[in-house]
């Protein structure tokens, strides 16, 4: 019975669909491309929509660069070949009603590009966490404060392309994630903040796309 509660359990906090072992051992060669990690927005949460803070932005090279290493750490060994594409994915929009954009054809178009067998693409999406009423940005990236704790999350879809049809190859969602940053007052601007505290963010952001990463690699039986 124990056993049978966790598997609920994991079902309610992730959705997946492993690679077929057949398509798997024909994917040799990928290309990845991604928007993710080029800019974080930051929220101060109050009692009420009115005591909240205005937005402001976080942008780092040296934020873009980590998550670039950890995409390059993360697929390596996976697949006989790795192509990082310098055309970065289409954003998200950031109305709920409005027409995204077709990743399927994208992916077909800059798979025939790179000659690739698959597409690794991750997209940044726009979110409403449930802890607050905050809104983030189609980079992927995000931290919202309550008080004096920092709360860093993971917005964003990650794709695994079949380069011939554009069709998904594998699923896996998860949810529920985040890393809390106690004593880290809310400021102005990312240049208010110390170097020290500038990097504790940044590692953060970094330390939790590793773990968005990894598990959603995993999941798809990688």
């Amino acid at each position: 019975m124990r056993h049978l509660l966790l598997l609920a359990i994991s079902l309610i906090l992730c959705q997946c669909s492993s690679i077929d072992p057949a398509k798997k051992a024909s994917v040799k060669r990928i290309v990845v491309a991604s928007n993710v990690g080029r800019e974080v927005t930051r929220h101060s949460i109050g009692f009420t929509a009115f005591g909240n803070k205005e937005a402001t932005a976080i942008r780092s090279p040296e934020l873009d660069r980590s998550i670039n290493k950890v995409l390059r750490e993360e697929l390596s060994g996976k697949f006989q070949e790795v192509i990082f594409s310098p055309e970065a994915p289409p954003h998200v929009p950031s109305n709920p009603f409005a027409k995204h954009p077709d990743y399927k054809t994208w992916g077909q178009a800059l798979a025939a590009k790179h000659k690739a067998d698959a597409v690794f693409l991750i997209t940044g999406r726009y979110y409403y966490p449930y802890g607050a009423p905050s809104y983030m940005t189609a980079e992927g990236l995000g931290i919202w404060h309550q008080g004096k704790v920092g709360q860093v999350q993971c917005y964003q879809l990650i794709h695994f392309l079949d380069a011939q049809t554009g069709k998904s190859l594998a699923h896996f969602s998860r949810y529920f994630n985040g890393r809390t940053l106690p004593n880290l007052e809310f400021k102005a601007n990312f240049s208010d903040y110390s170097s020290t505290e500038q990097a504790r963010i940044i590692q953060a952001c970094t330390d939790e796309f590793r773990t968005e990463l990894a598990a959603y690699l995993k999941g798809i039986g990688y």
